[in-house]
């Protein structure tokens, strides 16, 4: 699909991406997949994955299933409940999956896990629709 082609260099160009380390997996029609290896760097005070690298990794999935679609997609609202920590050397992925919409409202789920496929939080994420992507 042209939107994905175009969203893909898009991405390619993205500076916060990049500086973390996010890890494109793939992009589909609503879809997306994201990884990370946790650095020594993305630690809280405990040593454990920060929190807001768990939400910034969420935050890319979600940017890419938004604007996957064929809209420019602004994110209104993300809700995100941790559940299990993460250390540094694990690797951790985001996927992000187009739920509904109305016409001006799109509603997208998040699930990040570890490479033992365990949950580390989920989210729940809501984007307005500004345009049809290209006009």
């Amino acid at each position: 699909m042209e939107q994905i082609s175009q969203l893909k260099k898009l991405v390619e160009k993205e500076k916060f991406r990049k500086f973390l380390g996010i890890e494109v997996v793939k992009i589909e029609n609503g879809y997306a997949l994201v990884k990370l290896k946790v650095k020594d760097n993305f630690t809280n005070i405990y040593n454990f994955t920060h929190g807001g690298v768990i939400f910034s990794l969420a935050d890319e999935a979600f940017e890419l299933a938004c604007n996957s679609r064929g809209f420019i997609e602004y994110g209104l609202n993300v809700n995100i409940s941790y559940q299990k920590s993460s250390n540094i050397g694990d690797t951790i992925f985001a996927e992000a999956k187009f739920v509904s919409e109305s016409r001006k409202v799109a509603i997208y789920q998040i699930k990040i896990y570890n490479d033992k496929n365990e949950i580390l939080a989920t989210c729940q994420a809501m984007s307005y629709k500004k345009m049809k992507n290209g006009n």
